[in-house]
């Protein structure tokens, strides 16, 4: 379960309740913004070999 404010989403455990986290919300225009940025870091990620990414992590 997730509850929005005006810039975060809080994370909301249902067997306690208790919240667990929050992340930032993208507003909705930055969307397609963020996903292309997203798909182009993906080309070079996955061009790294197994052993690279590894050690990246």
């Amino acid at each position: 379960m997730t509850t929005a404010t005006s810039s975060t989403l809080e994370s909301i455990n249902p067997a306690t309740g208790q919240p667990i986290g929050s992340v930032p919300v993208t507003p909705v225009g930055e969307i397609d913004a963020v996903v292309a940025r997203a798909r182009e870091a993906q080309k070079a990620w996955g061009a790294l070999s197994t052993a690279e990414r590894v050690e990246m992590l």
